[in-house]
């Protein structure tokens, strides 16, 4: 991260990128410039995904059958943050909207 970036919120939750197959749990972080994705990593192989709010097509909070969870298109990719762990998911999508909606202006 830059000196000037800082990380105002963040949630754990399972990322899941459909083009590429891939569903890892890990937690994602919302700073004043960017979403970064940090997956656990058990076996010493790291995964972060990082995605600039200017690139972020949609955004948005969505309820499940059990659960609520995020639905992200990231440069023509869907993206989708599910197993939300947190009392108060609303308030993070809220923060990450308001930021993509100030980066597309």
């Amino acid at each position: 991260m830059e000196a000037d970036d800082e990380i105002i919120a963040s949630i754990r939750c399972t990322i899941q990128i459909t083009a590429y197959k891939i569903t890892k749990p890990g937690l994602l972080a919302a700073t004043s410039k960017k979403l970064i994705f940090t997956g656990d990593s058990f076996t010493g192989f790291g995964f972060t995904e990082i995605y600039e709010y200017e690139k972020v097509r949609s955004f948005r909070l969505k309820k499940g059958l059990f659960n609520q969870f995020i639905s992200m298109n990231y440069q023509g990719d869907a993206v989708k943050f599910q197993h939300l762990y947190s009392s108060k998911p609303e308030e993070f999508a809220n923060h990450i909207a308001s930021k993509i909606k100030r980066s597309a202006c």
